[in-house]
C-alpha cells in the first residue's frame, strides 16, 4: 500500500510568501510598479501573483467578521504595493519504504517565490536571514545550517538540512528569488537580465493576465501544468476513497488519464464584490466535453421550496444541485469521463461514478436518478464530513425504491415527525419519506432532517444556516450547483496574525461556492470574507 505524505513542501513555498509580507509589517517600503511575471521562466507551468498585497489584505481585514474576532485596528500601510508571485516549474515525485507492504509517496515541486520588496537592502537581509530562515529550520528541521555568500554580485543565502534537503534565496537590490532549487532560481536570475525568455513571453498567459487586470489576484495553470498535477490528484483521491491497494491502483490511473485529456488549463482571479471576495476559478475543458457538459448539466427553470423545510439549523453545509434531468446528466459526465481515458480503464468509470452516491444507500445510480425531480440536496452536519445526507423530492417512490440495497428494503419500518423512516438491518443506512420528499443516510442524521420541518421559527437563533445571507441564494435556480458552509476558523486564525490583539475571538462566517458549465469549461464562483488567499495565509497560524 502506497501513503501520502503530507505536502509539507508546499506550506514551505506558501510560509515563505507569509513571511515576506509579514515582514513588511515593520519596514518601510515604497517604489515603482514591476511586471514579476518579466522574473518567471516562460516554462513556468504554475504562476500565482499578487500585485498589491496591501489591497489584497485590506479586503481581507475591513469587514464586520474579522472586526468581531479582534477589536484591534491593521494599519496595512507599509505593505502598500508589495508584490509577490510563486512559480512552479515542475514537479517530481519519490517513494519512500516504511514497510515490505508500505510506502510513503513524496512530492516535490520545483519553485521559485518571487517578491519586489521595495526595501533597503539591511531590511532584505534581516528579512531572509531571521525570519524567511526561521520557516526552513520550522520545515527543514532546527539542524540545517546557513551560509552567506557573494557570487555573480548578488547576495545568496543556502541552507542544507541533516537529511541533505537544500533551499536558497539570492537577493538583487529589494528583490528576493527563493527556492528549493539552484538551478531555478539561477534560471530566474538570468531571466531579469535578459538572458532568458520570461513568462511575459506566453501568449496564453498574457491574455488570461491581461484579463484579469486589477484583480486582488491571479492565477495559471499551463496545460503542462495540469498533466503533472493531475497525477497527485490521483493518487489523493485514490487514498482518500479507498484502504485496498488494487482500487487504489485503478483510481490513481484513472483519474490522470480523464485530466490529462479533458483539462487544457486553469486560471484563477480574485476580486473586491459586495459580499466580500469573489474568487473566480475556470477550468477550460476540451471543446467537445464542454459543449456536452453545457447541454447535460443545464439546470431547470424551476424552483424548489418543500425541501428547504427539512435542512437542519445547525447544519454544517449544504449543497443543493439543480440539473434538469438528473439522471442524463450522470450519464453524461460517465460517458465523457470514459471517453477521456483508455478502454480497459473505462470499464471502471460506471462503478466510479456509482461510489459518490454509495454513502446514502444508493445502490443503482441510474433508478434513482430516473426518478428524481431536478433539486437534490446533499447536507454535512459536521465539519469532518462524516454525517451526510442527501434530500430529494420524486413523483415515483416505487421506482426509486427499487435503486436501494436489499437490506434497506427490507429493513425495519418506524415513524419519525409524522415521516416514514426505514432502517437497514446493521443501521448503517436509513431513508426517510415525508410526501414526495426522501431523506437518505445515516439513521441518526435522516432522523434530525426529519424533525427540522418542526422546528422553523419565525425568529432563528443566530447560527441558523437557513436563514444566512448565502442561504436565499442556494434556492435560485440559475445555477448547477451552489454550496453553502460555515468557516468557523480563519477569522480569529487571520486576526492572531494581523490583529495585534491577544483576545482573539472565535467568530464564524459563512461562504458560498457556486459551479456552473458553459462551452468553456467549468467556472467554480467562491463568494467568502477571506477569499482563497486567506484560507492560505491561515495556515501559519498558530491560533487554534
Amino acid at each position: 500500500m502506497v501513503r501520502k505524505e503530507k505536502p509539507g513542501m508546499f506550506k514551505l513555498i506558501l510560509a515563505a510568501a507569509v513571511t515576506i509580507f509579514l515582514v513588511c509589517f515593520y519596514v518601510s517600503c515604497g517604489g515603482g510598479k514591476s511586471d514579476l511575471r518579466s522574473l518567471a521562466p516562460k516554462g513556468t507551468i504554475l504562476y500565482l501573483e499578487s500585485p498589491d498585497l496591501g489591497r489584497l489584505l485590506r479586503t481581507m481585514t475591513a469587514n464586520e467578521t474579522f472586526r468581531a474576532a479582534s477589536s484591534s485596528a491593521v494599519d496595512l500601510s507599509a505593505v502598500d504595493g508589495i508584490e509577490i508571485a510563486v512559480a512552479v516549474t515542475g514537479f517530481e515525485a519519490s517513494e519512500s519504504k516504511v514497510t515490505d507492504e508500505e510506502a510513503v509517496l513524496n512530492f516535490k515541486p520545483t519553485f521559485i517565490l518571487l517578491a519586489e520588496t521595495h526595501a533597503w537592502s539591511w531590511q532584505v537581509d534581516r528579512l531572509v536571514t531571521e525570519v524567511l530562515g526561521r520557516f526552513v529550520r520550522s520545515s527543514y528541521g532546527e539542524q540545517a545550517k546557513l551560509e552567506k555568500k557573494v557570487r555573480e554580485g548578488l547576495d545568496w543565502y543556502v541552507w542544507a538540512s541533516a537529511d541533505g534537503r537544500m533551499a536558497f534565496a539570492a537577493v538583487s537590490g529589494s528583490r528576493v528569488f527563493f527556492g528549493n532549487d539552484e538551478e531555478a532560481v539561477l534560471k530566474c536570475i538570468s531571466v531579469q537580465a535578459g538572458k532568458e525568455p520570461s513568462l511575459m513571453e506566453d501568449p496564453r498567459v498574457s491574455r488570461q493576465y491581461e484579463n484579469a487586470a486589477g484583480k486582488l489576484a491571479f492565477g495559471y495553470v499551463s496545460e503542462e501544468g495540469v498533466k503533472q498535477l493531475s497525477n497527485f490528484a490521483g493518487i489523493s483521491v485514490a487514498l482518500e476513497r479507498s484502504d485496498e491497494a488494487g482500487a487504489q491502483s485503478v483510481i490513481s490511473s484513472i483519474f490522470p488519464q480523464m485530466i490529462d485529456n479533458s483539462v487544457s488549463e486553469v486560471v484563477w482571479t480574485a476580486k473586491e464584490s459586495g459580499r466580500g471576495i469573489e474568487d473566480n476559478l475556470d477550468i477550460r475543458l476540451d471543446p467537445k466535453l464542454a459543449e456536452a457538459f453545457s447541454e447535460a448539466l443545464k439546470p431547470a427553470n424551476a424552483e424548489e421550496k418543500e425541501m428547504f423545510e427539512l435542512v437542519p439549523a445547525n447544519a454544517y453545509s449544504v449543497t443543493r444541485y439543480n440539473m434538469k434531468t438528473p439522471r442524463i446528466a450522470f450519464r453524461s459526465l460517465v460517458i465523457g469521463a470514459a471517453g477521456k481515458v483508455s478502454p480497459d480503464a473505462a470499464r471502471y468509470v460506471p462503478a466510479l461514478g456509482a461510489a459518490l452516491l454509495e454513502p446514502y444507500g444508493v445502490a443503482d445510480p441510474e433508478a434513482f436518478l430516473g426518478a428524481a425531480d431536478p433539486y437534490i440536496l446533499t447536507v454535512r452536519l459536521d465539519a469532518d464530513g462524516d454525517e451526510g445526507i442527501a434530500i430529494v423530492s420524486t413523483n415515483d417512490y416505487s421506482a426509486m425504491e427499487r435503486s436501494f440495497p436489499d437490506e434497506l428494503i427490507d429493513g425495519s419500518r418506524s415513524s419519525v415527525g409524522g415521516a416514514e423512516l426505514r432502517t437497514s438491518e446493521d443501521g448503517s443506512f436509513a431513508v426517510g419519506r415525508k410526501g414526495d420528499l426522501v431523506v437518505l443516510g445515516d439513521k441518526e442524521s435522516v432522523e434530525k432532517c426529519l424533525l427540522a420541518a418542526e422546528k422553523q421559527v419565525a425568529a432563528p437563533a443566530a447560527g441558523d444556516i437557513r436563514y444566512s445571507g448565502f442561504f436565499a441564494d442556494i434556492r435560485r435556480p440559475e445555477h448547477t450547483v451552489i454550496t453553502v458552509s460555515r468557516d468557523r476558523e480563519t477569522a480569529s486564525k487571520l486576526a492572531s496574525l494581523f490583529g495585534g490583539d491577544s483576545r482573539i475571538r472565535v467568530t464564524e462566517s459563512m461562504y458560498a461556492v457556486r459551479t456552473d458549465f458553459d462551452r468553456q469549461g467549468i467556472r467554480r464562483t467562491y463568494f467568502s470574507p477571506f477569499g482563497i488567499a486567506g484560507s492560505i495565509i491561515i495556515q501559519f497560524s498558530d491560533s487554534p
